[in-house]
């Protein structure tokens, strides 16, 4: 069991799931973006990559904050 993914942040294999229900791929967000499938699913596990986040994000239709809360909320903190 990996111990890194935060609980409140969406299960990776939730994310591949509505991806693949929208019609893309890990593999398709990889081309696109020009990095490997492998980048494409370690950021679902560990911010490897906002741009990464932003693909997936916006093929679902959401902002990226409410895939992976935790991520996304230290900067929502004012300095």
């Amino acid at each position: 069991m990996n111990t890194n993914i935060n609980t409140q942040d969406w299960h990776p294999a939730d994310v591949k799931c509505q991806l693949e229900k929208v019609g893309f791929s890990l593999f398709d967000i990889a081309r696109e973006l020009n990095v490997t499938r492998g980048a494409v699913s370690n950021s679902l596990k560990t911010r490897v990559s906002k741009r990464i986040e932003l693909s997936i994000s916006e093929k679902l239709k959401l902002q990226p904050d409410e895939i992976w809360p935790s991520r996304y909320a230290e900067e929502a903190i004012p300095a």
